[in-house]
């Protein structure tokens, strides 16, 4: 795996830095235009990287606590890098996500690997956590060619998002100041032990504004989102400690 700054050239390479202007989001439903401007106040830089620093629990068979790093640059991927358990059991590893390639490799006090993951399902269910996580780089969903947006409610928004062959629909629950509430999607993954698409969900309970976007500052998120298994899907609660936004 390539070190921090390889990476972090990769994920910010060639990214748009443009400033939000009522021409982007006129044309579409107002329900769609309400979530945008409660995200992105006008006139602000269109930040589509975000390098952020977060801590909470993750459960992994049980839960246990974690602090991570990410660099979330969504139209090219992620790389998140954690730290989880107890001393002196402690787990140390990463995911990542670029351009359509995934992977996963996580190690008892770096040594005893416990996760080593990659290969198309691998890689599917990365891409699919690259689309929801969107909704914490608000930018990075504005209508281009790869995001159409619809509304199918006053209250429920739907975002189409096309990367890397791949299309993935993410719904939106916001309220009526436009604040997110929930993100779903149909994620691929193997949360029952086979790959299949399955109901994932993030849960969104503070927020944050920093440089003009305003992003879920504390969220909770996992498998079978939306149904009474989600106690048993749910895998992480986290709070976001500091954002960067490039």
């Amino acid at each position: 795996m390539r070190n921090f700054r390889s990476l972090f050239e990769t994920l910010t390479a060639d990214q748009e830095t443009d400033r939000l202007s009522p021409t982007i989001v006129d044309p579409l439903p107002e329900p769609v235009r309400s979530y945008f401007g409660h995200a992105i106040a006008p006139g602000s830089r269109l930040a589509t990287t975000a390098t952020i620093a977060m801590h909470g629990r993750i459960r992994v068979g049980r839960w246990m606590p974690f602090r991570a790093r990410e660099i979330l640059a969504p139209r090219r991927g992620f790389w998140w890098r954690a730290r989880a358990g107890w001393w002196p059991l402690l787990i140390r590893g990463y995911d990542v996500c670029i351009d359509g390639e995934g992977a996963s490799r996580f190690r008892v006090l770096g040594v005893i690997p416990v996760v080593h993951a990659a290969g198309a399902d691998v890689a599917r269910s990365a891409c699919g956590r690259a689309a929801i996580e969107s909704v914490l780089v608000p930018p990075a969903l504005l209508p281009r060619h790869d995001v159409e947006w619809e509304a199918t409610g006053d209250d429920e928004i739907v975002a189409t998002i096309y990367r890397w062959g791949q299309r993935s629909e993410v719904h939106l629950r916001i309220d009526g100041r436009g604040a997110l509430v929930e993100a779903w999607m149909q994620r691929w993954g193997n949360p029952g032990g086979q790959f299949g698409y399955h109901p994932f969900g993030i849960r969104a309970e503070e927020e944050l504004t920093r440089d003009g976007l305003t992003i879920p500052r504390r969220f909770r998120a996992g498998w079978w989102f939306g149904t009474e298994r989600f106690a048993q899907g749910e895998c992480f609660d986290a709070q976001i400690d500091d954002v960067r936004f490039r």
